[in-house]
């Protein structure tokens, strides 16, 4: 029987998700892909060894669900990083409900829900690792970006509660807070910048914008047994964003 663990990473398909997905694999993990698109995926897939890809939409609870099924089919699961995550800007006077539910959803209610499912499924077991992307914006606020930091401080709240709670299973809970990393996401955010805007917000980052791979090798450390005292953290990769 192989002794590699396995390790579930949603969000493969770009950016932090991706970035970890190969390093996990090239450090001698297996690894199993999850995102929207199946194309993105498998470019993920291609670029890293051991893996597996499984499609899915982590705004729907049954979708989660019949993901974890499907993944413990093929096996015992060591390991989850939840990377995937949604970022839309909006004024407060467009920010009802139902905008920040779907926010909510993927960003921190899907993680809590991989966490459920694999307890209920007696598949929660020492040494278990769970990593959640949190962000510098559950701590620091920006215009239009009511949902996303409410989104950001809920997770990196939850991975507290759930370290003390799972800690006598052997299970260790802890999230990772980026701050403006080259991604399409931050893409996204910037497209309507100026580059003196652009210049502005990376000047608040003494060491400039990060990259995913910077992400990577912490996601990578919090999984393996280097950080085995590890749990409840929530650990700053933000280039000085919050020193500034």
């Amino acid at each position: 029987m192989s002794q590699r663990k396995r390790i579930l990473v949603t969000g493969a398909s770009s950016g932090i998700g991706r970035a970890s997905a190969i390093l996990l694999g090239s450090s001698g993990y297996d690894v199993v892909l999850v995102g929207r698109n199946l194309d993105e995926l498998n470019k993920t897939s291609k670029l890293t060894p051991n893996s597996e890809v499984i499609l899915s939409d982590l705004r729907d609870n049954l979708a989660i669900e019949e993901l974890v099924n499907k993944a413990l089919e093929r096996g015992e699961v060591d390991g989850l990083v939840h990377a995937a995550g949604v970022c839309r800007a909006c004024p407060i006077s467009h920010t009802d409900s139902e905008f920040i539910d779907s926010m909510m959803r993927v960003n921190c209610y899907a993680f809590q829900e991989f966490i459920r499912l694999l307890i209920l499924k007696k598949s929660l077991k020492a040494p278990f690792s769970a990593v959640a992307i949190s962000s510098v914006s559950a701590m620091r606020g920006w215009v239009g970006g009511a949902a996303y930091c409410a989104s950001k401080g809920a997770i990196s709240s939850l991975i507290r509660s759930m370290a003390l709670e799972l800690a006598p299973r052997g299970v260790r809970v802890n999230a990772i807070s980026p701050s403006n990393i080259h991604t399409p996401m931050l893409d996204n955010l910037t497209a309507f910048k100026t580059k003196e805007q652009i210049a502005e917000l990376e000047k608040r980052q003494v060491l400039g914008f990060g990259q995913p791979e910077d992400v990577a090798k912490v996601v990578r450390f919090l999984i393996s047994s280097d950080s085995s005292f590890v749990t409840g953290a929530d650990i700053p990769v933000d280039g000085g964003y919050m020193a500034s």
